[in-house]
């Protein structure tokens, strides 16, 4: 199904209207939900409030070196490649499971989306890993995302280690690296 043409017009003002690419997180940089910055508060599928900053594997205070990431992807019910991605993040989500590594879907507003859109879309299209609601548009503007999907993959320290359009062909390795600290970034 096509975004219609309300849809396509707001994602239009999104991307004309983000923040200058200069202020946009980028790989290397720190996420915009450490602790110490204010609540990013999103819904889970019941319609109860969530911080992001909660559902992120960061590693505890002075042991930086501790394993562990997370990979955020904003998508919408309507978006076709968003959802054409949900086996490969079903199985990234079986594949990790009990190793410190999350999936998140974060569902957003663009064109009147609601919680109970997110949920019908998030239940007829089996996503099995997190999905969360941005309704207000918080976690869409921190991570200045511009087009859907977009995945954010941060590592246990706080830092981005890749964000981009849709998922790399090499997301596994980048994710091995993001768990497993003192690896090199990818570089692709």
């Amino acid at each position: 199904m096509k975004p219609g043409p309300a849809a396509a017009a707001a994602l239009g003002l999104v991307m004309a209207a983000g923040v200058c690419l200069a202020d946009a997180p980028s790989e290397g940089a720190k996420a915009p939900f450490l602790p110490g910055s204010p609540p990013m508060t999103l819904l889970d599928m019941k319609g109860e409030p969530v911080d992001l900053r909660d559902q992120i594997l960061l590693a505890p205070a002075g042991k930086e070196k501790a394993g562990g990431a997370t990979l955020l992807v904003f998508w919408a019910p309507w978006c076709q490649p968003c959802i054409h991605e949900v086996p490969v993040l079903n199985e990234l989500h079986k594949f990790y499971a009990g190793r410190p590594f999350r999936v998140i879907g974060i569902g957003i507003n663009i064109s009147g989306e609601t919680l109970e859109t997110t949920v019908a879309a998030a239940s007829r299209h089996k996503m099995a890993y997190t999905v969360l609601f941005d309704g207000e548009g918080k976690a869409r503007e921190a991570f200045d995302v511009r087009s859907l999907p977009t995945s954010v993959l941060v590592d246990a320290a706080g830092s981005i280690r890749w964000i981009g359009p849709a998922l790399p062909g090499d997301i596994n390795q980048r994710i091995k690296a993001a768990i497993e600290p003192g690896e090199p970034r990818g570089s692709k």
